[in-house]
C-alpha cells in the first residue's frame, strides 16, 4: 500500500495544494491537454503557413514516422482539431475513467500507461496507414482514452456511468460498443478519423490488465538501474570533490606558511578553476 499516491508523501499529502491531493496525473494530463490546446490557438492565429508547419512537425504522419520522425508517435497526442469539440470530449473520457484508473496506480504508473496506450495506437496507425498507402496524418489523446476506458472497464466491469443523467449503462458495455464501433469503422474504411489507433489504445488496455505486473516489473527494473547508475556517478562525484578539496587545502597550507608569491602559475590556475566548480 505504500506506493499509493495518499500513503506517499511524493505524490501529494499535506504538502501539495489540495487540487492535487488526488488524481494528479488526470488533473495534469488534462492541463498538459489545454495548455497546448493554447498553443496550438496562438500558432493557428499566426497564419496558415505557421499552422500548417506546427502541424507538420508534430501530427502523426505514416509517411514521416518512416522517414525517422519518431517524435510524433507520441506529439500527435497533444494535439486537437479546433474549434475544441475534440479536445473537449477527449478530456470528459480523461475526466471520468482516468480517476477510475487511477485509483489503483501511482501518478508514474499513470502517466507510463497513457504512453504506452498512445505509442500503441499511433504504431497500429502508422502500420495501418503503410499498407493503405495513405499518407492522411492524425492528431489527438484518444488512444490513451480508449485505453483508459478498457482498462477501467475491465477492473469495474459492472460500475454503472450515468448517461445524461437519464440511462445508467454498465462499464463493460460502454467499452464493448466503442470498440465494436470503431472495429467496424476501421473494416469499412471510414475516413474522418484514426478508429485504428483507437483499437491500438484499447489493445494497450487489455494487454495492461492482463500483464499489468509484468510491466511495472519492467519498469521498476528500468528505474533499479537508473538509481544504480545514478548513486555510482553521486559516488564518483564525491570522491572527485574530496581529492579537489585535499588539494585546495594543501595549497592553501603553503600560502599561509610561505604567502601568495610561493605558488606556482599551474596552482594558481587550479585554485582559480576550483572556486569556479565548488561555487
Amino acid at each position: 500500500m505504500g506506493d499509493r499516491d495518499y500513503f506517499n508523501a511524493e505524490f501529494g499529502g499535506a504538502t501539495r495544494h489540495p487540487l492535487f491531493a488526488q488524481h494528479r496525473g488526470t488533473k495534469f494530463l488534462i492541463l498538459g491537454l489545454i495548455v497546448i490546446a493554447i498553443i496550438q490557438a496562438i500558432v493557428y492565429s499566426a497564419g496558415f503557413d505557421a499552422y500548417m508547419a506546427f502541424i507538420r512537425i508534430f501530427a502523426l504522419s505514416p509517411e514521416r514516422v518512416t522517414r525517422g520522425w519518431i517524435w510524433q508517435l507520441l506529439t500527435m497526442a497533444g494535439l486537437h482539431q479546433p474549434p475544441g469539440w475534440h479536445l473537449l470530449w477527449n478530456c470528459v473520457y480523461i475526466w471520468i475513467f482516468g480517476k477510475l484508473v487511477e485509483n489503483r496506480l501511482t501518478t508514474r504508473q499513470f502517466f507510463a500507461f497513457c504512453t504506452g496506450a498512445v505509442l500503441l495506437g499511433s504504431i497500429a496507425f502508422v502500420i495501418m496507414g503503410v499498407i493503405a498507402g495513405d499518407a492522411t496524418p492524425a492528431i489527438g489523446a484518444s488512444a490513451a482514452c480508449v485505453g483508459l476506458l478498457v482498462l477501467a472497464a475491465s477492473w469495474y466491469p459492472t460500475m454503472e456511468i450515468s448517461i445524461w443523467g437519464i440511462i445508467r449503462i454498465q462499464l463493460w458495455v460502454i467499452a464493448a460498443v466503442l470498440v465494436v464501433f470503431d472495429l467496424l469503422n476501421t473494416l469499412y474504411d471510414v475516413g474522418g478519423v484514426a478508429y485504428v489507433a483507437h483499437l491500438g489504445g484499447a489493445a494497450y488496455g487489455g494487454i495492461y490488465y492482463k500483464w499489468g505486473a509484468r510491466i511495472e516489473g519492467v519498469f521498476s527494473r528500468i528505474d533499479a538501474v537508473a538509481d544504480k547508475v545514478e548513486r555510482k556517478k553521486a559516488r564518483k562525484d564525491h570522491a572527485r570533490t574530496a581529492e579537489l578539496r585535499k588539494e585546495i587545502d594543501r595549497i592553501l597550507d603553503k600560502v599561509n606558511r610561505e604567502g601568495m608569491a610561493s605558488l606556482s602559475d599551474a596552482e594558481k590556475k587550479f585554485l582559480k578553476n576550483a572556486s569556479k566548480k565548488l561555487g
